[in-house]
């Protein structure tokens, strides 16, 4: 079917999408807040993600050919479905936003210590709008063809970093009641599965070859985990002090302690891996855009999504600290909604309504 995907090239893109929004700064943020125990938000986070991706595919295999916004036409009324996009346009800004900040001060730190930021915004936009504007099937298929190459670094940096694992922090020095709260708080940067719900009727899938991302995701997540666990045993203390985690982690790796700048080699992952990022919540944008405006195109969707981009950064978010206190204290709400619950109600509406109907047929 022309435009769409197959699920290797979907797997390769929610692979990055668990990996790639909380390697810099996210680690030394859940620092502050709940010291080590942040490796617990992290595996808990995981989790309830990896039941949002049972989520997609029940209703995936339950409607191959419906998109996301018919089925909640079905359950929440058309006006209903149109007023959660609109929803979903501003939300993936947002995430576009938090991205762009982070990478910003982070390139600026490693590399680019004199560009502008007039600069950064003209080479992040250019590029994802690129991409994006080529269609998901040349997205998908770009990210297919990098995604090994970045896998090869990011285990690289991986096993650089592991050199300096130490011995195992104190765990378990918050209450189970600020785990839980603190939770909350960091939802905006997880819940990657709903870029798929958007995307779920361009996606291929045969029912018997989905552990094919699961075990993408998974090896994903666990990279992760080993990234914070080395983290936080090197910086037990410090760790609010690091926002480059991905990097400081390899610089002070006694592997390579005589190579010299080792850690760029996590600038040429994070480059990457943000670019695609940005089309992803790129591409999001479009398909919420479509969906509200069936009349519209993707050079319209685009030119209102670099307005929305421009505006909100140059008004509201400035800066990364900005963006994650909104990230941590307004977004976790509308998280909450858009990438949990509502997924899930369609999921149960849509049961019900199979019950219903073979019980009247019954």
């Amino acid at each position: 079917m022309k435009g769409t995907i197959n699920l290797r090239q979907a797997s390769c893109i929610m692979g990055i999408l668990v990996f790639a929004n909380k390697v810099l700064i996210l680690p030394s943020v859940m620092f502050e807040k709940v010291g080590v125990d942040g490796i617990f938000l992290l595996v808990g986070l995981f989790l309830v993600d990896l039941f949002m991706l049972w989520v997609f595919f029940k209703l995936k295999h339950k409607f191959p050919d419906k998109t996301f916004f018919e089925l909640l036409t079905k359950v929440i009324t058309k006006y209903g479905a149109i007023f959660v996009y609109v929803l979903f346009c501003g939300f993936f800004v947002m995430k576009a936003l938090t991205i762009y900040n982070v990478s910003l001060m982070y390139l600026k730190n490693q590399v680019y210590f004199e560009a502008g930021e007039f600069l950064f915004l003209i080479c992040f936009l250019t590029l994802s709008n690129n991409l994006a504007l080529r269609g998901l099937r040349s997205t998908a298929r770009t990210t297919e063809f990098f995604y090994f190459g970045i896998i090869l670094l990011i285990v690289l940096s991986t096993y650089a970093a592991c050199a300096n694992f130490g011995e195992l922090p104190v765990f378990f020095n918050n209450s189970l009641g600020k785990l839980f709260t603190s939770s909350f708080n960091y939802l905006f940067c997880f819940g990657d599965v709903l870029f798929l719900f958007l995307i779920m009727d361009k996606i291929e899938i045969k029912k018997e070859k989905q552990r094919t991302m699961y075990i993408c995701v998974i090896v994903n997540m666990v990279l992760t985990f080993l990234l914070y666990g080395v983290f936080f045993s090197v910086f037990k203390y410090t760790g609010f002090m690091h926002n480059n985690a991905a990097s400081d982690v390899i610089t002070f790796s006694n592997n390579f302690a005589g190579v010299g700048r080792i850690d760029i080699l996590s600038v040429i992952v994070i480059m990457f891996l943000n670019y695609f990022q940005l089309s992803f919540f790129n591409l999001a944008f479009q398909s919420s855009f479509s969906a509200i405006f069936p009349k519209g195109n993707k050079i319209i969707s685009t030119i209102i999504y670099d307005l929305l981009f421009v505006v909100l950064l140059y008004f509201f978010v400035s800066d990364y600290t900005q963006v994650f206190a909104i990230d941590t204290n307004i977004m976790p709400y509308f998280a909450l909604v858009l990438q949990y619950i509502i997924p899930t109600i369609c999921l149960v509406a849509t049961l019900f309504k199979r019950r219903k109907e073979d019980e009247e047929i019954s």
